[in-house]
Formats: structure tokens, C-alpha cells, sequence
């Protein structure tokens, strides 16, 4: 699959997942791409990047899923472990509901 900047617009969001490598490098890339928000997970922290005028900065709330908060979906995250898979799905599912 090739991907077309000019025809195919960029992501609205990407998810790093900064374990085993840091996703900083990455960043200038996103930028180029005119991706306009990533979310950077290392384990414990959710951080939201917004990209405003070429370079990414913290946001408290996701700008491509207003409302959405960092600590909303290490909340989510939590409850993995405590259900199982469907019924977790169904938790996110009524979650979102209520929340919009």
C-alpha cells in the first residue's frame, strides 16, 4: 500500500507507546506529516502533543477526541485487567456514551 500526501491526508492522531524506545525522535516526522496530535504512553504517563505551528506541545485534552483527557484513558486502561475483553469493550462503549 503507498500512501499519497497529496491525494491521502495524514492520520488525525498517533499513538507511541515509549517502552523500549523513545518516540521524540519521531516527532519532526509527525510534524512534516501534519499530524496533528500523538499521544505518548511510557508505561505509567499519557501525555497529549498538539501540533500548533509546526511543533508539538502538551495538551490537558485531546483536541481530535474533545473531552478526552490523559487520566480518562489511563482509567480505561486500568479496568483491562479487572475485565475481560467484551465486557471491557462494553464498559469503553457505555463510557464514551455517557461522556458525549
Amino acid at each position: 500500500m503507498e500512501i499519497d500526501l497529496e491525494v491521502d491526508p495524514p492520520p488525525d492522531l498517533a499513538v507511541e507507546v515509549d517502552i523500549t524506545s523513545l518516540s521524540i525522535p519521531r516527532l519532526p516526522i509527525y510534524a512534516a506529516l501534519g499530524l496533528p496530535e500523538v499521544w505518548r504512553f511510557d508505561g505509567e504517563r499519557l501525555e497529549f502533543l498538539s501540533l500548533v505551528a509546526g511543533e508539538y506541545g502538551a495538551v490537558e485534552q485531546s483536541l481530535v477526541l474533545p473531552g478526552v483527557r490523559p487520566d480518562d484513558l489511563i482509567m480505561l486502561l486500568g479496568q483491562v485487567s479487572e475485565m475481560g475483553e467484551t465486557s471491557w469493550a462494553k464498559y469503553v462503549r457505555r463510557w464514551m456514551r455517557e461522556k458525549f
